[in-house]
């Protein structure tokens, strides 16, 4: 039986937790696309990044965080 992502927590902390362990994952995959692995899934790739969406979309929506990746910068200013 698979569970969904959602029912993990939704806390923020959770969520961020979330976030982070999805962009490890994409850096992982893209260093594995790039070296030409044999085994790089681009559906993964691609689903993973659509998650990572969603989950920094709902971050934002609770913490009324700016959604661009660039957040840290935006921050910053």
């Amino acid at each position: 039986m698979q569970r969904s992502i959602r029912s993990l927590g939704s806390s923020p902390s959770d969520c961020a937790a979330r976030i982070a362990w999805i962009e490890r994952k994409c850096c992982a995959l893209r260093a594995q696309a790039l070296a030409g692995h044999w085994a790089y899934d681009l559906a993964l790739h691609r689903n993973l990044l659509t998650v990572l969406e969603a989950e920094r979309t709902a971050l934002a929506a609770t913490e009324s965080l700016p959604v661009s990746p660039d957040r840290r910068r935006l921050r910053a200013a």
